[in-house]
């Protein structure tokens, strides 16, 4: 007989270091941005907070020189599936990050 396992996947996900996340942009409502508790801890944001705080947050440490590239790709976004490599400033950590979105 075989015996299946429970497979956690959140479990996974935060040992693998792999967050989900998705972004909400309407007309008229500010752009929300939401995530789990890995990408959360993988932006360096700590305690509780709002989507609209989340997409501030992270906006604010996309790398300046890769800002026009990141407003660009988040363009495109609406129109296709797409993928971008942009740096990201991470408030505790001293390197750079890269961030990969297919």
């Amino acid at each position: 007989m075989i015996q299946q396992k429970k497979i956690n996947v959140e479990r996974i996900l935060r040992v693998n270091r792999v967050g989900a996340w998705r972004i909400e942009i309407e007309d008229g409502k500010s752009p929300r941005f939401y995530a789990d508790a890995v990408m959360d801890e993988l932006l360096g944001i700590q305690g509780e907070i709002s989507p609209e705080e989340r997409f501030t947050f992270h906006r604010a440490r996309v790398h300046p020189d890769d800002m026009q590239l990141f407003l660009e790709y988040s363009d495109k976004l609406s129109e296709t599936k797409s993928e971008i490599v942009y740096r990201y400033i991470h408030p505790t950590f001293v390197r750079t990050l890269q961030w990969h979105k297919r």
